[in-house]
């Protein structure tokens, strides 16, 4: 999660939607920038406001005086990213000869998330200004960031996309 007072920013970064080349692109803009282990980068935007009520509280730093934006993931692809990460990833924290049927058949976590919950209000309401699929980012963030008068962004770290056949 990135929050840039000075450009009126804040960026929800969600899991597995290349929220991290994004902040790295964006990182020279934000004065708070949540970067670390995924509990903490991961913070959704209800948690964030909570967690920031310091600035999000003063009348000239009022939530909705923030452009708030995000990346979300097709669902099926987003859960079929976590079976992955998780089977095929540095952690391996799955059976080696777990089936992603068996996966998802599961009572795991990955069916209790919803990506829409890290940008809703504490009353359940999405107010953000804009919602990038995954699919377009780098399309979309230089029109944003022009629109906004923040300098043209090129992402610092290759995005990365790895895809495995099962």
């Amino acid at each position: 999660m990135l929050i840039s007072v000075k450009n009126r920013l804040v960026f929800i970064a969600s899991s597995k939607t290349g929220s991290t080349s994004i902040e790295a692109a964006l990182a020279s803009y934000a004065e708070i920038n949540r970067t670390g282990s995924p509990q903490r980068k991961h913070i959704g935007w209800a948690a964030a406001r909570k967690e920031y009520d310091f600035l999000f509280d003063r009348k000239n730093f009022l939530p909705e005086t923030f452009f708030r934006f995000g990346v979300i993931r097709e669902p099926a692809d987003w859960v079929r990213s976590w079976y992955n990460y998780r089977r095929f990833g540095k952690h391996n924290a799955l059976p080696a000869n777990m089936s992603f049927e068996e996966f998802w058949a599961g009572d795991g976590w990955v069916k209790r998330i919803r990506q829409k919950d890290h940008f809703i209000d504490e009353d359940g309401i999405c107010r953000f200004n804009l919602i990038i699929p995954l699919e377009r980012p780098w399309h979309t963030l230089p029109v944003l960031l022009k629109s906004l008068d923040v300098a043209d962004v090129k992402p610092k770290v290759k995005i990365r996309v790895r895809v495995i056949c099962l």
